[in-house]
């Protein structure tokens, strides 16, 4: 089943509850190995949640799992601690194709989560900026030329 429309990537998750379907996941809080999204694979999980809410996991070990995850065919979600565009952007640049925004009560803080990273299409960053999964390309500020860089590191 092709991807809805309105999005960049087909993904396992997507897809599953696209059709009504039951999507098997886990949550990935301590043990962050780069095997692990193969391992979900073979397990024939759908998504893999790295938490960094709970979790101990730091900043390269998310962005290394959740590169393995979009390598392995795993739709990788992340698990923040805050709805702010400093939990969410980097989360975003390093690939996840979901966040998880805990404690989130009112459509306002949703619309305020939505609104302020670089997310496509609708986030204020990315009517600013190009694509933000492994790289960017962003205007330079001193002449004007397009240049590539790495997302920050978390």
């Amino acid at each position: 089943m092709p991807p809805p429309p309105d999005s960049l990537v087909d993904h396992p998750l997507r897809r599953a509850l696209a059709a009504g379907e039951l999507a098997l996941g886990t949550f990935v809080m301590e043990f962050a190995t780069r095997a692990l999204p193969w391992l979900a694979r073979r397990a024939a999980l759908d998504f893999l949640v790295y938490d960094t809410e709970h979790g101990n996991l730091s900043r390269a070990e998310v962005r290394n799992g959740v590169l393995g995850c979009r390598a392995a065919g795993i739709t990788p979600v992340v698990r923040l601690r805050s709805g702010a565009r400093e939990q969410v952007s980097p989360a975003l640049d390093a690939g996840a194709l979901g966040v998880i925004v805990p404690m989130t009560e009112s459509a306002e803080q949703i619309a305020a989560t939505v609104d302020g990273p670089a997310t496509t299409p609708r986030g204020r960053a990315a009517r600013r900026s190009g694509s933000h999964t492994t790289s960017t390309t962003t205007p330079c500020r001193s002449s004007g030329r397009w240049r590539r860089r790495t997302p920050p590191s978390w």
